[in-house]
């Protein structure tokens, strides 16, 4: 008994731990510089100026007096569509309990994320969720990265729309993720992707997820009509994420596009070619697995993980917080293949060796974070749909035992 309510009260350490190390690290290291952006572009507007123009002349001046960009030189343009802009006129407007509201919401969308995901582990992974997920934000797609600390917007359409699929899985209704993603998708149009989700895994959703797709598209397309300077120093600011900060991602394509870009190379036709190249098998693969997952071949713990980490690869700009809301399910996945494993202690130890290594990569430099991320999420991945596959071939096998002996009698 008592060793029982030890072991039950290390996670409660875990957290403890994990709330003091927040107020530390942001001693330490220059935070929330995702929403000094924000803020400065609320401020532009304000007293009437273009953001986008302001951050555009404020990387110019940086860029000409040779500063690249980083965490301390902050040097980031606001670049996020024009639609965004009434409602960034709004908070600006706001007293400063506005940005405390914020920073309120931002917790409880990181706690969510944390929340809805952890709902993929059977009853003999619970126990190893809960020591995990205080260590979730800190790693997210399982490298260490101070990206918790920027106070980007991601995480707060991460966690509304993770707690709107939560309720569309429990109650089937499926209207609020779809209010949710196209919210998001007015941000970040790369997250229409996220209508994945609902269509491959629940029934009957092809058409409300494709209506919503095609609302955001709208939604994107039409901007350049309603506000057409703003789209179009928009587009720059965006562009000048490439050329300045290298901020390609970190998803397959995105790496490709680093590569070209550090070889002095066009890159955006190649790609495009070379995502469409991925995420076509891609999705195939996933609607094949979903396909089975209708018909009861695995369940949705097991699907789950594998669901969201396959989705968030079909984003074509992966950035660390885009990869957060996966850390819980890769390391899921990371886990059930250790437990199948013929020597787990083997499997471990080597696990814990390559989280060190990839680890260390993700630290050493800005390019080796990128591809540590994107080589860790596709081996996770691979790893999880290799085993689904497998388990796919083992049921075929058995029930093709099964039918072979009435077959004979017959």
């Amino acid at each position: 008994m008592g060793r029982n309510r030890l072991l039950s009260f290390i996670p409660w350490v875990f957290w403890i731990s994990a709330c003091f190390a927040v107020p530390i690290w942001v001693s330490t290291l220059q935070a929330h510089w995702d929403f000094d952006v924000y803020a400065r572009a609320a401020h532009s507007l304000h007293i009437g100026h273009d953001p986008y123009m302001d951050g555009i002349a404020e990387q110019e001046r940086l860029h000409r007096d040779g500063q690249p960009p980083s965490d301390d030189n902050v040097s980031y343009s606001y670049v996020y569509p024009p639609v965004t802009l009434p409602l960034l006129r709004l908070l600006g407007g706001l007293p400063h309990w506005g940005v405390l509201a914020y920073w309120l919401l931002y917790v409880a969308a990181v706690l969510a994320q944390i929340w809805v995901c952890m709902k993929a582990g059977v009853a003999q992974e619970r126990y190893f969720l809960a020591l995990f997920a205080p260590a979730a934000a800190f790693f997210p797609g399982l490298a260490q990265t101070a990206t918790i600390l920027s106070g980007n917007i991601a995480y707060i359409l991460y966690g509304m729309v993770l707690l709107a699929a939560y309720f569309g899985w429990r109650r089937g209704n499926w209207y609020w993720f779809y209010a949710a993603v196209l919210l998001t998708a007015c941000f970040k149009p790369p997250y229409l992707t996220l209508l994945a989700i609902p269509v491959l895994s629940a029934r009957k959703q092809w058409l409300p997820a494709g209506i919503t797709g095609a609302a955001g598209v709208c939604i994107f397309a039409i901007q350049p009509l309603l506000w057409p300077d703003y789209y179009h120093h928009f587009l720059r600011a965006v562009a000048m994420q490439f050329s300045y900060n290298s901020d390609f991602g970190s998803s397959p394509a995105g790496i490709l596009g680093l590569v070209l870009f550090l070889e002095h190379m066009p890159y955006c036709s190649a790609t495009w070619i070379f995502y469409l190249a991925y995420a076509v098998p891609l999705f195939a693969l996933l609607v094949y697995l979903s396909r089975r997952y209708f018909e009861g071949t695995f369940t949705f713990e097991q699907w789950m993980p594998i669901l969201l980490c396959g989705t968030i690869l079909l984003n074509p700009r992966l950035i660390e917080y885009d990869l957060a809301p996966v850390t819980v399910p890769m390391a899921l996945l990371v886990f059930r293949h250790i437990l199948s494993s013929s020597n787990r202690l083997r499997h471990a130890l080597l696990t814990i060796v390559l989280f060190i290594a990839a680890n260390y990569a993700a630290y050493s430099s800005f390019y080796a974070a990128r591809w540590t991320e994107c080589l860790v999420l596709l081996a996770v991945f691979s790893t999880g749909s290799w085993r689904l596959l497998a388990q796919l071939r083992e049921s075929s096998v058995v029930e093709s035992e099964s039918v072979e002996p009435v077959e004979a009698m017959a």
